[in-house]
């Protein structure tokens, strides 16, 4: 039969450290147990701590900011002939306005090539155009990068903007991509409208012979079709086509000029008229600035 005396607990002997071990433990050794997996991590784990909630660029490579500059390209693609000097201006053009945009850039590609034309056109590509060095990143309050990167990812975004751009261009004077009209007017208004080229810095260039041929008009194949743009303006079916304002935004017309006007089938317009009534249209529209270049056909002559 058990006893029912109660037990006694031992008295720990002299020496016996483990009597009380759990309650006791010295602070040093808490420290150590928390810091040794932080420290096991090593660089990566620093680094991943570090990373942590900075600021990264988005899959355009842009930082997203209220004053963003947005550029926009157009061609259009229903023009029958080139000389390889214009073709040469095309890419010129182009490359300038990446050349003077500033970093953070957002830009965009449009055409009316056949496989890609469209009323409400989406941009063929779309990227952007990082900061070159320490200076440009910090003016955008952007993460610190080592000036080596920052030119290796500038170089790096203007080689696939050249490519990208050739291969547009490229496409665009294809004879079996050739837009069968040439609404100009409705196209402007589309990119007028894309959400992605709205904000106060804004600089659009559009290559084209500034010949409107749609239902809308029939510039120089049809008497009175290319009043001035006031008068045009004037017109009940121009509500339809005008854009948003393009206000503040640089405008850079390259004007792609065949032999002369006029010319047979292009009887009722000139040179100069054409001209003009660029001039005045985006002038009209708000743009801050319009820098019209025409592109002769046989380069300068």
């Amino acid at each position: 039969m058990r006893s029912m005396r109660p037990r006694t607990q031992s008295r720990p002997r002299p020496g016996d450290r483990r009597a009380g071990a759990r309650s006791r433990i010295p602070l040093k050794a808490i420290f150590l147990a928390t810091a040794m997996p932080v420290l096991a991590l090593g660089a990566g784990g620093a680094a991943l701590t570090y990373f942590m909630g900075i600021e990264k660029p988005n899959a355009l490579g842009c930082y997203q900011r209220a004053d963003q500059h947005k550029a926009a390209i157009w061609i259009d693609a229903s023009l029958a002939e080139q000389s390889d000097a214009q073709l040469r201006d095309y890419e010129a053009g182009v490359m300038r306005a990446w050349d003077r945009a500033p970093a953070n850039s957002l830009f965009m590609m449009f055409s009316t090539a056949k496989d890609v034309q469209g009323t409400l056109p989406p941009p063929i590509f779309k990227l952007c155009k990082p900061a070159s060095n320490a200076s440009e990143q910090a003016a955008l309050g952007a993460p610190e990068k080592p000036d080596a990167y920052l030119i290796r990812q500038a170089a790096d975004a203007r080689n696939r903007f050249v490519e990208r751009a050739r291969d547009s261009i490229s496409q665009a004077v294809q004879s079996d991509q050739r837009a069968g009209d040439s609404p100009i007017l409705e196209q402007l208004r589309a990119v007028s409208v894309q959400d992605d080229f709205q904000g106060a810095s804004r600089y659009l260039t559009i290559i084209t012979d500034g010949i409107q041929n749609s239902s809308l008009a029939r510039f120089c194949q049809v008497r009175g079709h290319m009043p001035t743009f006031g008068r045009f303006a004037e017109r009940l079916e121009y509500r339809d086509v005008k854009p948003n304002p393009f206000t503040g935004a640089d405008v850079s017309v390259l004007l792609v000029e065949t032999v002369r006007l006029p010319q047979p089938g292009l009887d009722h317009c000139t040179h100069v008229e054409m001209r003009a009534w660029w001039r005045d249209y985006f002038n009209s529209n708000g743009a801050a600035r319009v820098d019209l270049t025409p592109l002769r056909y046989w380069g300068g002559s």
